[in-house]
């Protein structure tokens, strides 16, 4: 079960759904789609790893793989394999980037790799949790995969290198690998792989590790190394340019912001687009970030020193396949376009201000998501709606668990109740939190702790945990996240929110709701931390 807060655009307004554990949750993100193939969009053999082999989609393993709802091929033998489960970025471009997500299985006896349908999954921990492989792991569980030598799980990724002519395999960059655990991927991928198949190190611990467990490799920076400027998003933003010198000052960046990276962050806060200084790839989380979020993003040789000049300004970013263009704006054109007061100027779009659904808060029950259509956006949150839509729709092999809503109202009563209003006009009347990034973090810190030893309303508590018990019959509970500002038509919201998995004690139930109250606010002002259950 799952259990979800919803933020309002303005008064910080909260709904809530229970969902059960068990089952496939499947989501329709645009930017994590299924594109043309890149074989079918380019029909050039020269491009393809082995032209002995077909193109041409042979239909039989794949269709008996879904058939059997397993998802996934333990082998590759073929071109028209991988092409069958490849996700394709760029398509029809020289920054075409096809690639299948594997997942091996250091449990088995022996290791076993699983090649995912990879736009069916988009990321490797909804394939481990939806076929059953770990059906209720949570995000320490999910994080020991990437940080611990004595994991469960190697996550990684395998992709055709134009730039080389070369399949490769590569793991985030933020992987603790092990020489024992390369020579694992090595040995795995290259008994399943129909083709040879090169390490990517996507740090300097990856290129130490393979040095150590003697395995050939190639650096994303020896794939770019004759390349100046590297396109990885296309896209026009307006904002104000910021650079930042280390990957830890990224948290004061604001929505506003062309961020101009010194070094490659793990993750970013909503900004309107982003330049970096160092080589990086299409399946950063950075970049799938900046896919999510509609924004402009590229790699600049030098960016910092041709963009200094430009700091603290606002300008336009144009960044196209054939390069980047930046126009300064004049004054006029910054006053006509900032956001000004009772209405919203030409920046709006480009500084990430999203057209919210007006909330209903006269919504009092907790509703089932079986009773939820798209109507209860307003009260619910798009996507407790849009859940109840898709099992309302009974597609065929698609489960939706279980669950319910806690509607926008019952938050409105924490907010009211512990003064919420007054203490945020209070926090934006600390000397320099509208102007420190420093300062407000801190502040906004401190609101956060208090508002976890916050009471909740005795009563909303009480009626949590009855139908807790009366509807799913009080099983493990995902408290998750279901606002008016995620899964809205352009903005998916993805990595706003985080979610409490594996809440079993009724003790444990309003304490995880509380959290998800409490809000990880952001910089400017209103955003949670939710992480997504993919």
């Amino acid at each position: 079960m799952l259990f979800s807060p919803l933020k309002l655009s303005n008064s910080l307004v909260f709904g809530l759904c229970l969902w059960l554990l068990c089952g496939a949750l499947p989501s329709a993100q645009a930017q994590l789609a299924r594109k043309p193939s890149y074989y079918d969009a380019q029909r050039e053999p020269a491009l393809v790893a082995n032209p002995a082999q077909p193109a041409a989609a042979t239909p039989g393993p794949l269709e008996a793989m879904r058939r059997t709802a397993k998802g996934s091929l333990a082998s590759l033998p073929d071109q028209a394999g991988f092409d069958q489960l490849a996700r394709v970025y760029n398509p029809g471009t020289p920054m075409a980037l096809p690639h299948v997500l594997f997942v091996i299985d250091l449990k088995a006896r022996p290791a076993r790799i699983y090649y995912l349908d990879t736009p069916r999954y988009q990321l490797h921990v909804r394939f481990v949790r939806d076929t059953g492989l770990a059906p209720h792991a949570g995000k320490r569980d999910i994080d020991s995969n990437y940080l611990l030598p004595g994991r469960r799980f190697l996550f990684g990724t395998l992709s055709w290198q134009s730039a080389i002519s070369s399949f490769t395999y590569e793991f985030w960059e933020g992987d603790q690998l092990t020489a024992p655990l390369l020579r694992q991927a090595e040995k795995s991928v290259a008994a399943s792989f129909f083709a040879p198949v090169k390490f990517k190190a996507n740090s300097t611990l990856h290129e130490r590790r393979a040095r150590e467990a003697g395995i050939d490799m190639v650096t994303q920076e020896a794939l770019i190394s004759r390349q100046p400027y590297l396109p990885l998003n296309l896209g026009t933003a307006v904002g104000r340019v910021r650079v930042v010198e280390q990957a830890a000052s990224v948290n004061a960046l604001l929505p506003g912001d062309i961020a101009v990276l010194r070094q490659v962050p793990l993750s970013l806060p909503p900004v309107a687009g982003v330049l970096t200084e160092r080589p990086s790839t299409a399946l950063s989380h950075v970049n799938l970030l900046a896919k999510g979020w509609g924004i402009p993003n590229a790699y600049v040789q030098n960016a910092a020193a041709e963009l200094r000049q430009h700091e603290g300004k606002w300008v336009e970013l144009k960044v196209s396949a054939s390069g980047y263009a930046l126009r300064r704006l004049s004054d006029l054109e910054v006053a006509a376009a900032l956001p000004r007061p009772g209405g919203r100027g030409n920046l709006a779009q480009s500084v990430g201000i999203v057209k919210t659904p007006r909330p209903d808060l006269r919504e009092q029950r907790l509703l089932p998501l079986s009773a939820l259509r798209g109507a209860h956006r307003a009260q619910c949150g798009a996507k407790a709606a849009n859940l109840g839509l898709l099992q309302s729709a009974r597609i065929a092999q698609t489960f939706v668990p279980d669950g319910f809503c806690i509607p926008f109202s019952h938050y409105q009563r924490f907010a009211q109740a512990n003064g919420l209003a007054g203490r945020l006009v209070r926090m934006q009347d600390v000397p320099g939190f509208q102007d420190d990034p420093q300062i407000r973090l801190a502040a906004l810190a401190q609101l956060r702790a208090e508002m976890l030893q916050w009471p909740v309303d005795s009563k909303d508590a009480a009626a949590w945990q009855a139908r807790w018990q009366s509807q799913l019959r009080g099983a493990g509970v995902f408290v998750r996240s279901s606002s008016n500002s995620e899964d809205l038509p352009g903005f998916s919201g993805a990595g706003l929110y985080s979610t409490v998995p594996n809440v079993k004690a009724e003790a444990a139930l309003a304490q995880a709701v509380k959290n998800r109250l409490g809000l990880r606010l952001q910089p400017r002002g209103l955003g949670s931390a939710q992480r997504r259950r993919l």
